[in-house]
């Protein structure tokens, strides 16, 4: 009866984030549209882009959001993704935003495989 959880760590563990490479945890943060989306535009940026930059893009690149949404979509991004991914180590945040941090970890295999099952997707 083990379990492979992010939160299972010991008291005496250096690792502060353990999520990154942990198949639960990368299935669960990909199985949202707006994460995937978030992660996409994070990766192809050169630099860091704060909330309501990202809140933009999504609205401009995914045709299942309108302009009216922005709003709702960067409180959804502030309070709900970007915690996760935080927690589970694919981001961080620095002075001028936020940057992707998971080149190095399981998520980057998984997020090509969905760009490439979502074509509709120009975020790359």
């Amino acid at each position: 009866m083990s379990s492979n959880s992010a939160g299972a760590s010991g008291t005496g563990s250096t690792e502060q984030h353990t999520g990154a490479n942990d198949l639960d945890v990368v299935m669960e943060l990909l199985a949202d549209h707006r994460r995937r989306h978030v992660l996409y535009c994070l990766r192809s940026s050169d630099s860091a882009l704060d909330s309501e930059t990202l809140a933009e893009r999504i609205v401009d690149q995914d045709d299942h959001t309108t302009e009216g949404e922005k709003r709702n979509i960067h409180i959804e991004l502030r309070h709900n993704h970007i915690p996760k991914m935080e927690a589970a180590g694919i981001i961080e945040w620095e002075d001028d935003g936020i940057r992707f941090d998971g080149s190095e970890t399981l998520i980057e295999s998984y997020l090509d495989l969905a760009a490439e099952l979502e074509p509709d997707v120009s975020f790359r």
